[in-house]
């Protein structure tokens, strides 16, 4: 299993297809090391609902979330 916590792209190449291209490179890295499943995390807390629609776009199903607490 390939896992990614987040993906950070700088506010200027948002709506570019940085997004896409990184995550194009993750899956097609993932499958050459023979993953049979991917895993990739909402975790900046940016645009989190866009980035779960982008992620499903993508192929990836929505399994689960993760919660966070500031102490």
């Amino acid at each position: 299993m390939a896992f990614d916590y987040c993906i950070f792209v700088i506010p200027e190449y948002r709506g570019s297809r940085a997004a896409y291209l990184l995550i194009n490179t993750f899956i097609i890295w993932a499958k050459s090391m023979g993953c049979l499943y991917i895993q990739c995390g909402t975790a900046t807390g940016i645009e989190t609902e866009k980035t779960i629609n982008f992620y499903q776009k993508m192929g990836f199903q929505h399994t689960g979330s993760f919660l966070e607490m500031q102490l």
